[in-house]
């Protein structure tokens, strides 16, 4: 994504570093940054770097920070490796750093510096320890499973966050429009993102696009939108009145239609308590639940999705997803289909770079473990703001990929078959005592082919999740045990819950 759509991103790590008696140059470039004018903050902390001082860590990082925002991965990897260099370096940078590499496809540097990053936080995020060669193998295997198409709506501009309305596909964008607002940013002179509406028969046809609502046209940014299930009710992320602590923030706004028309007064929705951002909110699962994306405290990292829910046009307090979902980096953008399952975007380690999508089933308990979507969905690039169609196998997503028209295009998608993952755990067991056998190593095998490789614990568990079909094989050996080999088959307890599932070895 390209400047403009980091109002949507928040930094992701804010510097820990303070710099004591900081000279007005100092504190008139983190002004700049603050306000997310990295332009601006860049020009004056490369004077800053290059004048010297006992501050030369903290605008080496600065610099790269800026050049991450504006999009320039190439120098801001240049400058990361520089601060790192730095006996005073913040660990988080190693963590910035490996996600900055995985935008050039330099996944071996990445996964370098995200054990350095392991190794001085004494961390063990969910999913970080991964071997990235066979996970880039695994994301590009079923490339053949999705057909992609850019649409003519695209202009030169930013084109995000499509959503179906009726019979409209509604997207946000910061294209110049003569019946908008004549405002720009004065950040970038870009204009300012503005809510837009075409009939779905008609995305080839850039001239039929169309303002959606003057009524819902302010003079900053407008969007993304989201609707509820029967589209009488709007969810728009927009600015926030400048804060005391003159930063710039987001909130959610409501708007209501009655009798056909929408009405112009918006409510922001009751949940914001501070200096923090909500954004991307959406109205889910027959409209109970609003899903969203913030900045509050507590949460997992720099933006993390939350829910809360609603009934009767009150929200209750929000609840954090967890970290089946939220990672020390940013997830946004999420979207519920008709089956419950949660999209969203995230640029966390486990992916091919940039922002990824990402998907997670629902349970009784929550969402559980999520899975990337794999390419060509999502590339090194920023991939971003899927939603599924009501039939569930086509829709439309957000990328600044290549071969694209604009800083940021919309494209459709059609998908052959939707992955059925399904959850296996097992407990192996001595044919003889019944003792828990630790150490067992336990693989799944697919038309020939190992696809898991696992070892049971010291209680002889193991568990994961598996793209489940009827052809799938179990294998399981321990030294001095007769090898174990059968179908692997998924049952259920009388609560229709996987059940463990018991495997005898016998010693020979």
């Amino acid at each position: 994504m390209k400047l403009k759509t980091t109002l949507y991103i928040l930094a992701l790590i804010s510097m820990s570093t303070l710099v004591l008696g900081q000279p007005k140059e100092i504190i008139k470039a983190d002004n700049y940054y603050d306000s997310f004018n990295y332009n601006k903050a860049l020009e004056l902390f490369l004077d800053l770097e290059e004048q010297g001082g006992s501050s030369m860590y903290y605008f080496t990082h600065r610099i790269a920070d800026c050049y991450r925002h504006i999009g320039n991965t190439k120098l801001s990897v240049d400058w990361y490796l520089k601060a790192i260099e730095f006996s005073e370096v913040d660990y988080s940078a190693y963590y910035v750093l490996a996600l900055e590499l995985r935008k050039l496809n330099r996944y071996d540097e990445s996964d370098k510096y995200m054990e350095e990053y392991l190794d001085l936080s004494g961390k063990e995020t969910q999913g970080l320890k991964l071997n990235s060669e066979q996970l880039i193998d695994r994301l590009l295997k079923d490339s053949l499973n999705y057909e992609i198409h850019s649409l003519g709506i695209n202009s030169k501009f930013s084109d995000i966050s499509p959503v179906v309305y009726n019979d409209k596909l509604i997207f946000t964008s910061d294209r110049k429009n003569i019946s908008a607002i004549k405002r720009n940013d004065i950040r970038d002179g870009s204009g300012f993102y503005k809510i837009y509406k075409i009939g779905v028969n008609s995305v080839l046809n850039t001239d039929e696009v169309k303002l959606f609502e003057n009524k819902l046209t302010t003079k900053y940014n407008d969007g993304p939108i989201s609707f509820s299930k029967d589209f009488t009710i709007a969810f728009i992320t927009r600015n926030v009145e400048a804060s005391k602590d003159e930063k710039s923030y987001l909130n959610v706004f409501i708007s209501y239609k009655r009798s056909d028309e929408w009405k112009p007064e918006t409510t922001p929705v009751p949940l914001r308590q501070g200096n923090y951002s909500i954004m991307h909110g959406c109205l889910a699962q027959k409209d109970t639940r609003f899903y969203f994306a913030s900045d509050m405290p507590g949460g997992f990292g720099g933006l993390d999705i939350y829910v809360s829910t609603y009934k009767n046009g009150f929200l209750s307090q929000p609840k954090n997803l967890g970290p089946a979902v939220n990672s020390e980096a940013n997830e946004m953008f999420p979207f519920i289909d008709e089956l419950g399952r949660l999209f969203y975007s995230s640029d966390k380690i486990g992916g091919l770079g940039g922002m990824d999508v990402f998907f997670s089933l629902p349970s009784k308990e929550g969402f559980i473990q999520s899975f990337n979507m794999g390419y060509p969905i999502n590339t090194s690039y920023d991939d971003f703001s899927l939603i599924y169609d009501k039939v569930g196998q086509s829709g439309y997503f957000s990328s600044n990929r290549p071969g694209g028209i604009g800083k940021d295009d919309i494209y459709a998608f059609d998908q052959k078959r939707f992955p059925n993952y399904k959850y296996y755990s097992a407990i192996v067991k001595s044919k003889e005592g019944e003792v828990p056998i630790q150490g067992a190593e336990v693989k799944v095998i697919s038309n020939g082919e190992v696809i898991v490789t696992k070892k049971t614990d010291k209680e002889g568990k193991i568990s994961f999740f598996i793209d489940y079909n009827e052809n799938l094989k179990l294998q399981v050996k321990k030294r001095y045990h007769d090898i174990y080999e059968n179908k692997l088959s998924i049952s259920y307890d009388s609560n229709g819950k996987e059940a463990l599932n018991i495997i005898s070895l016998e010693e020979y």
